[in-house]
């Protein structure tokens, strides 16, 4: 589902996938969320990871900086800077370092004097 491509069939398999494995549903909330995302379906893409994160708190069994940083990009897309930023410094928080840290630093760009 990363490439944009069989994105209905994705759609199908992660709700099944929440149907037989409900314990993993902060991970595959955060899954459909992302394919609505590259749907263009952005409400309810951030319904989605919001679910991911909230659930993945509350069982206290995930914490994602990923899910974080997709948060940020669907507020980008519904031109919501202020919580891209909020989701962003968050990605920031989880995880310092990596692979998401640079795109939380750009939209993080020009909050904090040392980005």
């Amino acid at each position: 589902a990363n490439r944009g491509t069989g994105t209905e069939k994705g759609l199908s398999l992660v709700n099944s996938a929440l149907r037989l494995e409900p314990s993993a549903g902060p991970f595959y909330l955060d899954t459909r969320g992302w394919i609505n995302f590259q749907k263009g379906a952005y409400d309810d893409a951030y319904d989605d990871v919001l679910g991911s994160i909230r659930t993945g708190a509350r069982l206290r069994n995930f914490m994602s900086e990923e899910s974080q940083i997709h948060a940020a990009e669907i507020a980008l897309k519904k031109k919501d800077l202020k919580l891209a930023q909020k989701h962003a410094l968050r990605a920031l928080v989880i995880a310092p370092e990596g692979a998401i840290t640079k795109r939380a630093r750009q939209i993080l760009k020009g909050v904090f004097p040392s980005q």
